[in-house]
């Protein structure tokens, strides 16, 4: 499964709600969602825009962070840590 971790912690940072950043690109949220969450792919113009609207670099805002099932890291770990984590498993 893949996540957009950086991409959830942009809009935080910029105050905005999914759903507006969904409008942005001609999106229901329910679309945006599945985006978000890995579930379908973003179209090239559609990071181009999104990165636009945030002021972050789309290479950083559209790095997968990878989930592995059973890391034993809870989701909030797992966001902070990142890629440190997708190799290892918590002892």
């Amino acid at each position: 499964m893949t996540d957009y971790a950086h991409l959830k912690a942009a809009i935080k940072h910029c105050g905005l709600l999914h759903g507006d950043v969904a409008k942005v690109i001609c999106k229901s949220e329910a679309q945006f969602s599945n985006l978000i969450n890995g579930k379908a792919e973003f179209a090239p113009h559609e990071k181009t825009r999104i990165a636009e609207l945030l002021g972050f670099s789309e290479s950083w805002l559209f790095q997968p962070l990878v989930i592995h099932a059973g890391t034993g890291f809870s989701r909030r770990e797992i966001a902070v840590l990142g890629p440190a984590i997708e190799t290892r498993s918590r002892k």
